[in-house]
């Protein structure tokens, strides 16, 4: 009986092999995030954290601190971790989140990250913004904070 399987050459391998260099990973383009753009890679890491168990929660909130904290992430790519810290966040990243409470074009995002972490140093962060804030970013942080049955309420 004669092989009739196609050898693979060695060069042929090594081309399979570096394809996986070429493919960018997900978290890294992560930063690059915009609106009308590609998400493909975004759905990948979306997927990554909202299908994971909660025992590896720490390790995802630790990569999407690191890429909210990367210079050059878009306020797409911010925006999009803030939705994904209120899944695999814990008040670990209250300080890295706390500092979005003035921005203009995140503090919802940052608020509604915030609203469903629970601990001390979260409600710590959101009573230590409010004096900082006005207009409606202070207005919404009054009903996260309201919302969160937090002393600062009353």
């Amino acid at each position: 009986m004669q092989d009739n399987t196609e050898k693979t050459t060695d060069s042929e391998k090594s081309i399979r092999h570096n394809a996986f260099d070429w493919t960018p990973s997900p978290w890294a383009e992560l930063r690059k995030l915009r609106h009308g753009g590609d998400r493909t890679l975004a759905r990948v890491v979306e997927d990554e954290v909202l299908t994971a168990a909660p025992a590896t929660y720490p390790a995802l909130e630790k990569k999407l601190l690191a890429v909210l904290a990367e210079k050059g992430a878009t306020d797409v790519a911010k925006d999009f971790i803030c939705r994904l810290l209120k899944v695999a966040g814990s008040e670990h990243c209250a300080d890295a989140l706390a500092p979005l409470l003035a921005d203009e074009n995140l503090s919802h995002s940052a608020r509604f990250a915030l609203e469903a972490i629970a601990g001390k140093k979260v409600d710590a962060a959101l009573a230590a913004a409010l004096p900082k804030l006005s207009g409606n970013a202070r207005l919404g942080l009054l009903g996260t904070i309201a919302a969160r049955k937090h002393a600062a309420a009353k």
